[in-house]
This record gives structure tokens, sequence and C-alpha cells, in this order.
């Protein structure tokens, strides 16, 4: 099967999946988050984007590096 490496990160981590092969292709496909820049002052607008962006930061820093390394993504 093909998929989303953000998507399957956990399952590969833990076993549950694993890669037949030792390598992967990048996509140039991502993820965006769009809104208006003045609803970064509301109640529940700004906090969730804050919150998506601290999940997204963590995953790049932690979570990715040790996949990309294992799947020979680099």
């Amino acid at each position: 099967a093909l998929g989303s490496l953000i998507l399957a990160a956990d399952d590969i981590e833990s076993g549950a999946l694993v890669c037949p092969v030792k390598h992967g292709v990048k996509s140039r496909f991502a993820y965006y988050m769009v809104h208006k820049h003045e609803g970064l002052e509301s109640p529940k607008l700004g906090p969730f984007v804050d919150w998506l962006t601290a999940q997204a930061s963590e995953f790049h820093e932690t979570t990715y590096p040790r996949l990309e390394t294992a799947l020979s993504l680099s």
C-alpha cells in the first residue's frame, strides 16, 4: 500500500505497519492552513491555530526524523 507518512507514523513506530522496502518517495504535496488574518484574534480560532502549528512542529522535529532515517527517505 502507499500512504502518507504523517498518517501512518504511529502504526509504523508501534510495529503495526512495516515497510517491506527501505526507501520512500518525498511528495511535493503538503497540508496548508488558510484563515483570515484577523481570525487569529478569535477566542476559538487563535488557540486552534496555535495548537495545530505546535503539533505539526513537534511531528517535524521528533517523529519525522526517526521515520525518515528508518525508511531511508533522506
